[in-house]
């Protein structure tokens, strides 16, 4: 509650001018309890945990110096609210542990990837369909293992997996509008879509089958959820030998949890490539020294620019508290016909005809980079294009230029925020009664999509807001400094 308060009060400052304190969060919990925005997933029963290590070690699997324990999620308020139990599963250690330590080593004898569904006398044919990616031919294969009536290799690992996680593409309609103008809803529609249609396929290709198989669209689509939230990116070797990076299911890794304060994550996983001659084996080290008792921590995403909230969300079903690296994806206007000749070439050459996108988000230019890169290009006179020669607009073309550009981004960015439905105090009322009446099924340990997608347009508006007072304060600076500035007609078609 205390933290959401704060937020609703960044909110409120925000739009007023007032200059901004981001809160932290008071949880700074030790022992078995993980602090920060941690990625957790239900702890599973002790019996089913105790067969999957069981499991992985027989098949050659080596983990050292950790346990799988209860840990506690301050990823969102929903925990905070009830609407989850406070208590999910992740790796902690047994014992102090000194930095590059390795703590799983996990062969691919144990790990599930796209060559198991190629080898597959059942799920096999299901390549020769055109109309399939990877992804659904790889769940397709998940699925039929996990309908199998006889326990598939793989069901103690199986066993251990959360029975659903709450991606946007299998929120309900009502809660996908709940969503409003973030960009996630047209995205999640397309994924839902697209796993809809892959369904009909698959469902024809491999059932009923003989041995009573059935894949179902609800195994199928939690096939899809375990993938898109649960997979590693894993060299492997193909039959020349060569190295190839493929999705992987991983037993163990996958059950570590992630965080976005910086210099917390303490857990790096990599490919054996010296080692493994033949077989791939999947490294987990420290990269730090961690004390007994403190949860082992990775990174879900190695691009910072991606660690968006929108994507956290999308792809492995939580909005974080905190997060310094948030930006929303934005659409950008298209260019018009009516472009200079130069102007016209750069566009072409640089392939920005059509609709794009770009991330908004951020305190300095630097961060403003890919939209600021574009609008530069919009606002190019004929003289600024007879010395802008060499195609590099990373960086200001001149200040008449540049106070263009930036009021092309506020632009943009107030358009982005006319489009959602409900102001900042709204969400928070929102949230504040969702708190107080929170509805979930018996046994249940997955947040709301409701919850989830309040939060994520809160958040949004909050980056956004925040981005949208800095590009003000650029533009006031420069008025300041050099006089009034003439504004300039662009050749770009805006939204309504």
């Amino acid at each position: 509650m205390r933290w959401r308060l704060d937020v609703c009060l960044l909110l409120l400052s925000l739009l007023v001018g007032i200059v901004l304190v981001v809160a932290t969060n008071d949880n700074n919990g030790t022992n078995d309890t993980a602090t920060g925005d941690s990625a957790a997933v239900p702890l599973g029963s002790a019996p089913q945990l105790r067969r999957l290590m069981a499991w992985a070690r027989q098949h050659g699997a080596i983990v050292d110096g950790v346990r799988v324990a209860a840990v506690r999620s301050t990823t969102d308020d929903a925990d905070q609210a009830g609407c989850i139990p406070g208590e999910h599963r992740g790796l902690v250690a047994v014992r102090d542990l000194a930095a590059h330590t390795e703590i799983l080593r996990i062969p691919a004898t144990i790990m599930i990837n796209i060559e198991h569904a190629v080898t597959s006398p059942d799920v096999g044919t299901l390549l020769d369909r055109q109309d399939l990616s990877d992804l659904d031919v790889f769940a397709g294969f998940v699925a039929f293992e996990a309908a199998k009536p006889e326990p598939s290799f793989w069901q103690p690992f199986f066993d251990s997996l959360p029975a659903t996680v709450p991606l946007p593409m299998f929120f309900s309609d009502d809660d996908l509008d709940e969503l409003q103008a973030s960009p996630v809803y047209q995205k999640a529609v397309d994924r839902k879509q697209a796993m809809e249609e892959s369904f009909d396929i698959v469902k024809d290709a491999l059932q009923p089958r003989s041995d009573g198989s059935v894949v179902t669209r609800e195994r199928y689509g939690w096939a899809h959820g375990m993938l898109r939230s649960r997979s590693h990116q894993v060299q492997v070797r193909d039959g020349q030998g060569e190295w190839q990076s493929a999705m992987c299911l991983v037993p163990l890794a996958d059950m570590m949890n992630t965080v976005l304060v910086e210099d917390s994550v303490n857990v790096e996983c990599h490919t054996d490539q010296k080692t493994s001659q033949r077989d791939t084996v999947f490294v987990c080290a420290t990269t730090t020294d961690v004390a007994k008792g403190q949860e082992l921590l990775t990174e879900y995403i190695t691009v910072p620019e991606k660690r968006t909230n929108g994507i956290f969300l999308q792809n492995y079903g939580f909005v974080p508290k905190e997060n310094p690296r948030d930006a929303v994806a934005l659409k950008l206007p298209k260019f018009t016909e009516e472009l200079h000749v130069a102007q016209r070439r750069i566009v072409e050459t640089l392939r920005l005809k059509g609709q794009r996108e770009a991330p908004v988000g951020g305190t300095s230019t630097s961060d403003l980079t890919p939209v600021l890169f574009y609008f530069r290009i919009a606002c190019m006179t004929p003289s600024e294009l007879a010395i802008k020669k060499d195609f590099q607009f990373q960086e200001p073309v001149s200040m008449e230029n540049e106070f263009c550009a930036l009021g092309a981004t506020e632009r943009l960015i107030k358009s982005a925020l006319a489009k959602y439905k409900t102001t900042a105090t709204e969400d928070c009322a929102e949230l504040e009664q969702l708190e107080d009446s929170c509805q979930k099924p018996a046994g249940s340990a997955t947040v709301p999509g409701k919850v989830l997608a309040i939060e994520l347009r809160q958040r949004e508006k909050w980056t956004l807001n925040q981005t949208l007072s800095n590009v003000q304060s650029l533009r006031q600076d420069f008025l300041v400094e050099h006089g009034k500035l003439e504004e300039r007609e662009l050749p770009l078609v805006w939204d309504s």
